[in-house]
């Protein structure tokens, strides 16, 4: 993928992680990812940043989703020097 920021070119890389453990939904959280929903192998949130979650639930647009019915997907944009140091860190 290719962005343009200020007529300079940037190259810009998206990164998708399924949410799975507590840390990765409190990540996405504080970094303000777009979370999209499946249920039942069917999208039903596009992505949109997560309200607020526990162990239990994650709200997102104002619904709850119940963690054990969903799998969440986080997405976010990255410059190609950070995603180069997530290649390399993990």
């Amino acid at each position: 993928m290719y962005h343009k920021e200020n007529g300079l070119g940037v190259a810009v890389m998206l990164l998708l992680k399924l949410l799975c453990e507590p840390a990765h939904f409190q990540q996405a959280y504080e970094e303000k990812w777009l979370v999209a929903v499946y249920k039942d192998s069917k999208l039903v949130e596009n992505g949109s940043p997560i309200d607020m979650f526990n162990s239990n639930t994650v709200k997102i647009n104002g619904v709850y989703y119940f963690v054990e019915e969903c799998k969440f997907e986080g997405r976010r944009l990255v410059r190609r020097n950070e995603a180069d140091a997530q290649r390399s860190f993990g």
